[in-house]
């Protein structure tokens, strides 16, 4: 039996994301999120997890000592100043430059597989550096833009995911197992439909050229008014939250505040279970007489999840 991947959280707002990559079969092993509204939605639904307030206070060694082994991390870092109505700093502006307590934690901790999520124009205003990071601390990267409307969501909200790996040693010494697995692997849970929906790796650019990412014409006013509507017509169960009747409006925008700002739980989803096809393609090669347990058909992106 291929073991599941434990994996800590970072920026965890109010847990879709883990939602989504426990539905694959992983292990919650921690969150960290500095918002206290999130905070109390998190203890709501995981009680028992260990969580951490403000990223920059938390350590490797403590999360070790707290949580055990960790195999895996997501971190959907803040896009205030990477999206098109944000400051435009990039990684330079104070909320999206957490990326470097990420990376901070992603270097202590070492884990076998990164996930990295965030908006679109990450690809213009951070990406480089983001990639260039992970790759100098031995990790192999690929980026891919995602809806959720692939996923059946009622609108586009494309996010950037960034999938990293990293089994060193082991790596080496099996040379062409997986070259070239990564690809074939998404490609074939997606329908011919939808490939369209999932980019391949993208091409590194240098730095200054012009971003190819179609920035929004009409008001923040008029997006928001759009956004909200979208959302007042799918089931946020989707994303693992039911509808509470009880909530007062001001409720209601708060919660759809922070489920818009969150992972689409069944795109986490989709990269839990093919990454979960790639640790059963290694340790199935590095334990050739193990049994093989029968594993259920992984749904494409046209079935939903």
């Amino acid at each position: 039996m291929v073991p599941p991947l434990r994996f800590a959280s970072l920026f965890t707002g109010i847990g879709a994301a883990d939602v989504g990559l426990t539905r694959a079969g992983w292990h919650l092993a921690c969150q960290v999120e500095i918002d206290a509204y999130c905070r109390a939605e998190l203890y709501r639904h995981w009680p028992r997890i260990p969580k951490f307030g403000d990223i920059k206070g938390v350590t490797g060694e403590l999360i070790r000592s707290l949580c055990g082994r960790i195999d895996a991390i997501f971190a959907g870092f803040p896009c205030q100043d990477i999206a098109t109505q944000g400051s435009q700093l990039g990684l330079a502006g104070k909320r999206s430059g957490l990326w470097s307590e990420a990376h901070r934690l992603i270097q202590d901790l070492r884990p076998r597989w990164v996930i990295l999520e965030n908006v679109p124009e990450l690809r213009c205003k951070g990406a480089d550096a983001v990639l260039d990071g992970m790759e100098r601390d031995g990790y192999t990267c690929r980026a891919h833009v995602v809806g959720a409307y692939a996923f059946g969501a009622k609108q586009l909200r494309n996010r950037t995911f960034i999938i990293c790996h990293n089994y060193g040693a082991i790596e080496d010494s099996i040379g062409d197992a997986l070259a070239g697995k990564e690809d074939v692997i998404v490609r074939g849970m997606v329908s011919s439909s939808v490939a369209s929906r999932v980019s391949g790796p993208w091409e590194r650019r240098s730095h200054g050229e012009e971003c190819e990412i179609a920035l929004a014409s009409d008001s923040g006013e008029r997006e928001v008014q759009r956004f909200h509507a979208a959302f007042a017509e799918m089931d946020q169960s989707a994303h693992g939250f039911g509808r509470r009747s009880s909530l007062t409006r001001a409720e209601i925008r708060k919660q759809l505040y922070h489920l818009g700002n969150g992972v689409y739980a069944p795109a986490a989803e989709f990269w839990g279970r093919c990454i979960n096809e790639l640790e059963a393609a290694f340790y199935y090669y590095l334990n050739p007489d193990a049994p093989r347990d029968e594993k259920p058909r992984i749904p494409t992106l046209d079935e939903g999840t």
